[in-house]
């Protein structure tokens, strides 16, 4: 039984992480819009009103099925490091690593750009149109909800480190709290530029000035020209069959590979046959998820930066090889993402994913903007063996990844999850709950997961929903070599899947939202 009711509509869906958002691209879809220009305005939307998952100054990927297509064509729409980026410039500078936070985390945000190149290609509308809600709320505001209030506080100190964060999510030196009215009238101003400007004001004129003024001033390495020569990139989705259907993913530089060899290892494998969410279901889940992380991280990175065996990756005859190996220690990283998911009447689809990565991201907001930029340049090595290594004009591998299966040919379940390294994983756990184990798409959402963490200097870690799990569960992971913690039930670290599923024999539409964050799945 779920939490939720299975939401169910015949005109269209919209999925997303946060209840605003989503009704937001149903008013969208009301006033004649396709999926596109409600995954836009909701995108948008979620940006404001979900300040601690995504933002404005974010990366964007996406897929498209549009109407009448015979397949989906992907978009990459991720920013690249800045030229004044280099091993040796931050290695000067006392860094044994790449930091995880601040200016020098910070590459191009790609978000704006995808908003712009979606609608351009697909779209019914303008941007000006699409990006109305996101500036209402930005500029009237909006209540803070539980889950953005403990962000705030628990990111406190990293708040009050830049002054442009401390005046947006404080009040009288005090955090915003459950309730509080949320406003943010400077990115309400900036929003209002890149929706007359169909998206340019972004990256050449005033406002990006302005971003790369107030980075240069804490540190950043990013030039106006970075930000002038940023370009979106169409990609042809790469795919993988499981359970009669064809999956599709982004290519690199997204792990999405890493969910398609994933897919092909359990497929081979069959850990379905030892029964639901037990240990030796965990225990096989979590030896595919070795094997599979540990390839992403040695050959997924920017493609025109290296040769990446992408085919190989996500052939079925390499994952019947790889389960026959020993895998060897990874470890994950946490990470903060919206997902969210649209279908319109004609089944017109888009699975869309946007990010600042870690939370509030980078925790520089350049004065007068109102946008908070985000950290994924974290993700490079200051190995330079590394394939991931910090470059000049380079795309990190990016976490995001945005999913759709195909039945029969035709469009069938939009899904996807937050939560940096551990998205495969909870792809993996949706698509097994509903299509190997009957659940309805509302329950395969809900129901409990565990996160394969990986190995730091002791034995593989597994954690797991508290109370959602049998003792007997973790007792039998722990004999078996694995040492098992804990989150409370429904926690935000479990990911906030959504998914749409277009039902074949009616051609209705099932919704699902998940509980772990501030999310809804509505249709009319």
């Amino acid at each position: 039984m779920s939490r939720i009711p299975q939401a169910c509509a015949a005109n269209g869906m919209v999925a997303s992480a946060h209840y605003l958002a989503s009704q937001a691209g149903v008013w969208m879809l009301r006033q004649g819009g396709n999926a596109v220009d409600a995954a836009v305005c909701a995108a948008a939307t979620i940006a404001v009103v979900a300040p601690h998952l995504n933002g404005v100054g974010g990366d964007l990927f996406a897929l498209v099925w549009s109407d009448g297509a015979q397949a989906p064509v992907g978009l990459n729409a991720s920013g690249r490091s800045g030229s004044l980026a280099g091993i040796s410039r931050l290695r000067s500078q006392g860094h044994e690593v790449m930091p995880a936070r601040g200016p020098l985390a910070v590459s191009v945000p790609g978000a704006v750009s995808g908003w712009a190149a979606l609608l351009e290609r697909f779209g019914r509308t303008r941007l000006f149109d699409a990006l109305q809600p996101a500036i209402e709320y930005a500029e009237n505001g909006v209540p803070v909800t539980q889950r953005l209030a403990g962000a705030i506080a628990g990111n406190r100190e990293l708040i009050c480190t830049d002054a442009g964060m401390t005046a947006v999510f404080t009040r009288n030196g005090r955090p915003l709290a459950e309730r509080d009215s949320f406003r943010n009238p400077d990115l309400a101003a900036s929003l209002a530029e890149i929706a007359k400007s169909d998206g340019e004001a972004m990256y050449r004129g005033g406002l990006a000035q302005r971003l790369v003024d107030g980075l240069r001033s804490a540190g950043g390495l990013l030039k106006p020209e970075d930000l002038a020569g940023h370009s979106v990139e169409w990609v042809e989705p790469i795919s993988t069959t499981f359970q009669r259907r064809t999956v599709y993913e982004l290519p690199p530089n997204t792990q999405g590979v890493c969910a398609l060899e994933l897919l092909n290892l359990v497929e081979t494998s069959d850990p379905s046959s030892i029964g639901h969410n037990t240990a030796g279901y965990i225990d096989g889940l979590a030896k595919a998820m070795r094997l599979a992380y540990e390839d992403r991280d040695r050959y997924v990175t920017d493609p025109t930066f290296a040769d990446i065996p992408t085919a190989m990756l996500g052939s079925k005859d390499y994952a019947q090889r790889r389960w026959r190996e020993e895998p060897a220690p990874v470890s994950t990283r946490d990470g903060d993402t919206v997902y969210l998911c649209v279908v319109d009447d004609r089944h017109g689809a888009v699975s869309l994913i946007q990010s600042n990565y870690m939370g509030f991201g980078s925790f520089v907001m350049p004065a007068g903007t109102g946008i908070h930029l985000h950290n994924r340049g974290s993700y490079f090595s200051l190995d330079p063996d590394h394939v991931n290594r910090l470059e000049p004009g380079k795309r990190p591998m990016h976490t995001l990844i945005p999913a759709m299966t195909a039945l029969e040919g035709q469009p069938e379940i939009v899904f996807g999850s937050m939560g940096g390294d551990a998205q495969p994983q909870f792809q993996l756990q949706v698509l097994q709950n509903h299509l190997r184990f009957g659940m309805s798409l509302q329950e395969a959402v809900e129901a409990a997961r565990f996160v394969f963490v990986g190995e730091k200097n002791g034995p593989p870690r597994i954690v797991l929903e508290a109370e959602r799990f049998p003792r007997e569960t973790a007792e039998q992971l722990t004999l078996r070599g694995y040492d098992v913690d804990s989150v409370e039930a429904w926690s935000g670290l479990m990911g906030h899947a959504q998914a749409i599923r277009i039902v074949p024999e009616s051609s209705l539409l099932e919704g699902a939202a998940d509980p772990r964050g501030d999310s809804a799945a509505l249709g009319f």
